[in-house]
């Protein structure tokens, strides 16, 4: 589920920046050899999850700046929508292609007429083209933010990759909201190691929870168990398990296509940008 797989990430990013003692594993898997020391194990259990919001919808509408990535396939430049429906958005001259996506913004989620190419990164076949403001001549396109359309200077080719990175300015976010116990595990060479290492982890892990991560708004220990050897790995291995009662919300934004009939494309928000992929339909008028 993608809500536990953000929240264990961003543990682990979290563990690996704030531990002082150097991690040599931090993560879902158990160290296995001595050469793996010291290592933090995390694991979930107990796990409630669900949406929030009146009948799993989204409920919450964001406002800021989110890139998107749009691929068209200019053999067949349509979007498809879930009922098979699909929209053309290429002119037929092929100079002007539909954004199907609105309000769009730039970087810092402004509305001018045409955006920058600071703010836009359009390329074809891999050869980026020049954005302007004014009419664009061949090899330059302009992105007017009020209609969504994009101008080229010259007819595009018949065949061939259009990749376009954009911005929307609104979108509807859908939460998901789990909780559970956090079992944290910490391995070291020896008992005192352990128990050093594991102070820290209590330590880390006792910051007000936004310090933490984003949507994290409960983490209490539960459980403070005991410092024992485990069966892996071998040698002076010293290990000590404590749990956490967790609750955690994620944010996905919901993005809404506009142009042709509205339809939900749910996308999740990572590193960098979202992906939207206008695939090959083979029967459409």
């Amino acid at each position: 589920m993608i809500a536990l797989q953000s929240f264990v990430n961003s543990l682990v990013l979290f563990l690996q920046s704030q531990v002082v003692t150097p991690l040599t594993t931090v993560g879902v898997v158990r160290p296995n050899t001595v050469n793996e020391l010291p290592a933090v194990t995390l694991s979930l259990l107990e796990l409630q999850c669900s949406k929030v919001g009146v009948g799993g919808n989204p409920g919450n509408l964001v406002q800021g700046s989110m890139q998107l990535a749009l691929t068209v396939d200019l053999a067949d430049p349509v979007v498809v929508f879930p009922d098979n429906e699909a929209v053309k958005l290429l002119s037929d001259d092929r100079t002007t292609l539909q954004i199907p996506h609105q309000p769009l913004v730039d970087r810092d989620g402004a509305r001018p007429e045409f955006l920058e190419q600071s703010d836009v990164t359009v390329t074809l076949d891999g050869t980026e083209m020049s954005v302007v403001q004014s009419p664009p001549q061949d090899g330059q396109c302009r992105l007017s933010t009020r209609t969504g359309l994009l101008e080229f200077g010259a007819a595009l080719p018949g065949v061939g990759t259009l990749v376009i990175l954009y911005r929307i300015g609104q979108w509807e976010a859908e939460t998901s909201r789990c909780s559970g116990l956090l079992q944290v595990e910490m391995y070291a060479a020896g008992a005192t190691d352990t128990e050093q290492l594991s102070n820290e982890i209590l330590t880390v892990l006792s910051r007000k929870t936004y310090n933490i991560m984003k949507g994290l708004t409960r983490l209490s220990p539960v459980a403070w168990g005991a410092i024992e050897k485990p069966a892996v790995p071998k040698g002076q291995t010293m290990f000590r398990t404590v749990r956490y009662s967790f609750t955690f919300d994620h944010e996905q934004p919901v993005i809404s296509t506009g142009g042709g009939p509205i339809q939900i494309i749910d996308v999740w928000s990572a590193m960098g940008p979202e992906q939207f992929s206008i695939t090959k339909r083979n029967n459409h008028e």
